[in-house]
C-alpha cells in the first residue's frame, strides 16, 4: 500500500476516534448507559485503526490479537479510573482546595504511570512472542491513538482557577 495513502487513512480513522472521544464527554453528561455505548464504539474504531496499521501476517495476528485483547481489557480498567477522576473533578470543580488538588494530582500521575507500565509490559510480550519490530509498530500506533484521545479529553476539561 502507498505509504502516504496508508498514513492518510490512519489520520482519517484517528479523527473519527477523536470525534468519538468528544462525543463521550457529552455522553458522560447523559449517564452511564450512553457513555458505555460510546466507549464500545471507540473500542471498535480503535481495533479498526490497529488492524489497518499493524499489517500483521496471519501467523502474527494469531499471537497478537489475544495479547491486544488482554491489553485493552486492562487499559479499560485504567480508563475507568480516569473517567472517575474526571467526574470527581467536574463534581468538585468549584470547591477544590489544596488538599483535594494534591489528591487529584497524585491520582492523575498514578493513572499515567499505570498506563505506561501496561504499554511497556505489552510491548515486551509482543516483542518476545512475535518480533520487536511488531512491538515497536504497536507502541507507535497505540501512542498515536492515545495522544489524539488525550488531546480531546484535555481540551474538554477547564483549568482549575
Amino acid at each position: 500500500m502507498n505509504r502516504k495513502l496508508f498514513t492518510g487513512k490512519i489520520m482519517i480513522q484517528g479523527l473519527v476516534l477523536v470525534l468519538l472521544v468528544g462525543s463521550a464527554a457529552a455522553a458522560a453528561a447523559q449517564g452511564e448507559p450512553y457513555l458505555e455505548l460510546m466507549r464500545k464504539d471507540l473500542q471498535t474504531e480503535k481495533v479498526a485503526v490497529m488492524t489497518e496499521a499493524m499489517q500483521l501476517t496471519e501467523e502474527e495476528g494469531t499471537v497478537f490479537w489475544p495479547i491486544y485483547r488482554e491489553f485493552q481489557t486492562k487499559l479499560s480498567a485504567i480508563g475507568d479510573r480516569r473517567i472517575a477522576m474526571i467526574k470527581d473533578y467536574a463534581e468538585n470543580f468549584a470547591d477544590i482546595d489544596a488538599e483535594k488538588a494534591g489528591e487529584m494530582t497524585s491520582a492523575w500521575f498514578k493513572v499515567q504511570e499505570d498506563r505506561l507500565s501496561l504499554l511497556k509490559k505489552t510491548a515486551k510480550k509482543i516483542g518476545k512472542d512475535i518480533d520487536p519490530t511488531v512491538a515497536m509498530r504497536f507502541v507507535q500506533v497505540e501512542n498515536a491513538i492515545n495522544l489524539a484521545i488525550d488531546l480531546q479529553v484535555a481540551s474538554e476539561i477547564p483549568l482549575l482557577q
